[in-house]
């Protein structure tokens, strides 16, 4: 896990975390994180 902390001219901070998941599959769903499938993914 790492993160990228952001903060702009007026002081205004943000955060975005990026999260390796062992657990993930290949086709993208992973219920874990709420993700469903797409019918239309290739």
């Amino acid at each position: 896990m790492f993160h990228i902390a952001f903060e702009d001219a007026s002081g205004a901070k943000d955060t975005v975390f990026f999260i390796l998941d062992s657990a993930a599959t290949n086709n993208f769903n992973d219920t874990a994180f709420g993700e469903v499938g797409n019918v239309n993914a290739r």
